[in-house]
């Protein structure tokens, strides 16, 4: 996982052709002392991972998806890119959350001076404007960019001095490639529910009944062959997920939309009742959680962890006293950070008033949005 603040302006050294895929080498600055074998380095926005490396450089192999999925394929030795180590645990969270895992490649069409800053517009793939929002983050090159104004498919970026400094926009031009990755905060939900029209300028926020239909179907059979469990099985599901670290993968914030779409069709299933049982779950979930954290999270921080080392339970603790209230609440809106955010808290002695605050908000929010816009299709 990565931030899309830039903290090198790398070089391709060289790139083999190794049985198809590709050896890349990139020379840097960034300090090499602390890197493993298997790290993440994000390179162009594109997450690779760390066969060998030196004190001024390091290699990886590149797969053909990455390949065809971003502008690698066209790199050159000697061609600057962007270069960002795997954020830690207590890492400062400067940009946003990015992954390294390229969308699609959009091509510069406008760059202008603006003041003192640069203006561009990058027409992004058609498949993957549903992701973009106006105002929301979007990743070029493994820089993470705010998005100024969106036409369709076309997004506007301003970028100040010093982000032109210490990365490759200098290179950009009209006609140029760049990696692009969406942001996965919530702000996209109703986006990404327009489907296709999304591309349209006109675009109006309707919920795309193709991506509920996809994501319902499973409900309708549990609610014939179970009838009214299917609350509770439901609350379970929210629950897992917010109360555990492990359960992450479970499909929060889509089930609460197809959810709220049951809750329209149903007339067994009572859109009230069940937000106000869902809401319950997070909040319980968000509990377990945070005193989970608060009783174990120390045993993973010790001397020879590679990750979690004594020294930043202080700094974790120094974080959730500054930002703790607003991690915990947009941190429901994001999938993982939203397993892993209670625990964090409470490994970080998080004061429980101002957790539970931010918890009991958050869910309602979170469980009030999402239902909503599943009811409202």
């Amino acid at each position: 996982m990565f931030t899309g603040i830039i903290e090198s302006l790398g070089k391709v050294e060289s790139l083999q052709n190794v049985g198809g895929d590709v050896r890349l080498r990139i020379q840097t600055d960034l300090d090499m002392s602390d890197v493993h074998l298997g790290d993440s380095i994000a390179t162009n926005g594109i997450c690779l991972t760390v066969i060998d490396w030196g004190e001024n450089w390091y290699a990886a192999d590149v797969s053909r998806e990455s390949l065809n999925r971003s502008t690698l394929a066209s790199w050159k030795a000697g061609q600057a890119v962007n270069v960002e180590k795997a954020m830690l645990p207590t890492t400062r969270f400067g940009g946003h959350i990015v992954s390294g895992h390229v969308d699609a490649v959009g091509e510069i069409t406008v760059v202008r001076s603006d003041a003192r800053s640069l203006y561009f517009e990058v027409t992004a793939p058609v498949e993957i404007a549903k992701y973009l929002a106006e105002k929301g983050s979007v990743t070029v090159d493994g820089i993470s960019l705010t998005i100024n104004h969106l036409r369709g498919n076309i997004l506007s970026l301003n970028l100040i001095p010093h982000t032109a400094e210490r990365t490759n926009i200098g290179t950009w031009k009209v006609g140029s490639q760049v990696n692009l990755e969406v942001d996965v905060l919530a702000r996209y939900i109703e986006r990404l529910l327009l489907g296709d029209k999304a591309a349209e300028p006109k675009a109006e926020s309707k919920l795309s009944m193709e991506f509920l239909a996809a994501n319902e179907q499973l409900l309708p059979t549990f609610l014939e062959n179970y009838g009214l469990w299917i609350y509770a099985i439901l609350f379970l599901i929210i629950f897992a997920e917010t109360g555990s670290v492990f359960m992450f993968f479970l499909p929060g914030d889509s089930l609460l939309i197809a959810v709220g779409a049951l809750c329209s069709t149903a007339e067994s299933v009572h859109l009230h009742y069940m937000g106000v049982l869902l809401i319950i779950a997070s909040i319980l979930g968000y509990m377990v959680n945070y005193y989970t954290g608060r009783a174990l999270g120390f045993k993973f921080f010790h001397a020879h962890s590679r990750w979690f080392k004594p020294e930043y339970i202080k700094k974790t603790n120094h974080y959730f006293e500054k930002h703790g209230g607003k991690t915990i609440l947009v941190a429901r809106f994001v999938p993982f950070v939203r397993s892993f955010a209670p625990f964090a808290a409470g490994a970080g002695h998080m004061k429980m008033p101002v957790f539970m605050l931010y918890n009991i908000l958050g869910g309602w929010i979170w469980i009030a949005l999402l239902l909503g816009a599943g009811y409202g299709a």
